[in-house]
């Protein structure tokens, strides 16, 4: 499939020329990441753009859309990649409601657990997927580059991380390497023969919707894939250092929805605090 037609459903209007045209005359979002841009181009259709953007945030929105029901997911109506900058665009819908992580502290307990509720059957039907692939992002196995560990590989690359053990050693090397005489702790609280999970690899307050006191939406896909066991449960509670989460009311959420992992998240998050003060 060439890079200009990555995914176009037939009779498609959106081509890179079309794309470009709306996305000058749309709204910006205001947005903290300097490689990506979200434009409302009218119609309740938004449109994504940059150098941090990637075929493989589309595709994997489509792969569990597909496969899934009771998900409020993006449609996508086209992927479309620009030979000359490098970039990816995915036209996608606009979904109702607004992140959790801007209303999260005006929510009553009640409408807390609704969402709970809510966010543990997301994360069930996910589990319909945790046995169709290898360790990795979907559509590339064994790379995390785009994960919160992915800063790591650019300074100590690894060709591919196939299993638990792997991942759970891989910052521990990596430290080893780049700042020799860093005490590590040991990575024997993980079940390194525990299988994969499929994972929205960053299912937080900021990539989900709410509407009404119920999730209207889970955006960004671009972290999809195979991760170990443990990742949601880490990925959520990492999350609680933030200044806006310190009340608590996120970690509630967490504990309702997410299955917990306490000594593997203990574990993991003293091996990456260290790392990321070292490398």
């Amino acid at each position: 499939m060439q890079h200009d037609q990555m995914f176009q459903p037939s009779a498609s209007v959106w081509n890179l020329q079309t794309i470009k045209s709306r996305v000058q005359a749309g709204v910006q979002f205001p947005n903290a990441h300097t490689r990506c841009t979200v434009v409302d181009i009218g119609n309740d259709i938004l449109v994504k753009y940059g150098s941090a953007i990637t075929p493989h945030e589309g595709m994997a929105t489509l792969y569990v859309a597909k496969h899934t029901t009771g998900i409020p997911i993006p449609k996508i109506h086209a992927i479309v990649y620009d030979e000359s900058s490098q970039w990816t665009y995915i036209v996608q819908e606009k979904l109702p409601g607004v992140p959790l992580m801007d209303v999260l502290p005006t929510l009553d307990m009640n409408t807390r657990h609704i969402l709970a509720a809510e966010l543990r059957l997301i994360l069930q039907q996910l589990q319909k997927f945790d046995s169709l692939g290898p360790l990795g992002l979907y559509g590339t196995p064994g790379e995390y580059r785009e994960t919160c560990i992915g800063e790591f590989l650019l300074h100590f690359p690894a060709e591919r991380i196939t299993t638990t053990d792997e991942f759970a050693n891989y910052l521990p090397k990596a430290v080893g390497a780049l700042a020799p005489g860093v005490a590590m702790p040991p990575t024997d609280a993980f079940d390194v023969n525990r299988s994969p999970i499929f994972s929205h690899g960053d299912l937080v307050a900021e990539n989900i919707l709410i509407q009404n006191g119920h999730i209207s939406g889970i955006i960004d896909w671009g972290l999809a894939g195979w991760y170990p066991y443990f990742w949601n449960d880490w990925i959520g509670r990492w999350r609680n250092g933030m200044l806006e989460f310190r009340d608590g009311r996120w970690a509630e959420m967490v504990d309702l929805a997410i299955e917990p992992f306490p000594k593997e998240y203990a574990a993991f998050q003293k091996i990456f605090a260290i790392a990321t003060l070292h490398i």
